[in-house]
């Protein structure tokens, strides 16, 4: 009976060894065995609807707005010259044209102004119309002139709607607007509505 014990412990001491050799897990905990403690580092990333808004560094300069266009009414003032004390300036102002209130109008009879572009701009937006108070029969020659050349020249009446123009005026040192009336009389206008000139 000793020598089975004494096979049995030979064999244990063995296979303790052989474990213990390769790595293996002992399937006793050993008093000597000191715990292992495994560190796992999480970095928690928010969502993208978490995030607070992107912000650029502080040495990146602002974009800064460019003037590209210019009112006839408020920015571009017009020229002035002992010429024009023979010409009616234009009133600013609302205008009601073919039963539609225009809030920004130059408007006047027998009305001519110069404005100088310095060939800043390409194209002037405006449109043209005559006012619901003229008397009927009555029309208005509307004329855009380019550096003294006469470039749209256009015939309107009272009740006609207003028309929208769109001038070239690339390279243009100065515009002319004019509207000359058949008649004297101060309760018809012709107006410009809304005239700005873009870049």
């Amino acid at each position: 009976m000793s020598e089975w014990a004494a096979l049995i412990s030979a064999v244990t001491a063995v296979l303790g060894l052989l474990l213990g050799f390769f790595g293996l897990p002992t399937v006793v905990n050993s008093p000597t065995a000191k715990p292992v403690r495994e560190t796992v580092t999480v970095t928690a990333t928010p969502p993208p609807e978490n995030r607070g808004p992107a912000t650029e560094p502080a040495d990146t300069p602002s974009p800064t707005p460019q003037q590209d266009r210019g009112s006839l009414i408020e920015d571009v003032l017009p020229m002035t010259s002992d010429a024009d004390d023979t010409k009616r300036s234009f009133t600013a102002g609302a205008l009601t044209v073919n039963n539609r209130s225009y809030p920004r109008t130059l408007y006047g009879f027998d009305a001519e102004r110069t404005w100088q572009l310095d060939r800043k701009y390409n194209t002037l937006v405006t449109a043209i119309g005559v006012s619901d108070s003229t008397p009927s029969g009555y029309g208005v020659v509307f004329t855009v002139r380019v550096d003294g050349d006469t470039v749209k020249e256009f015939t309107m009446g009272p009740g006609d709607t207003a028309k929208k123009l769109s001038v070239d005026i690339r390279g243009a040192f100065r515009v002319t607007l004019a509207a000359h009336e058949s008649y004297t009389r101060s309760d018809g206008y012709g107006a410009w509505i809304d005239p700005t000139v873009t870049k």
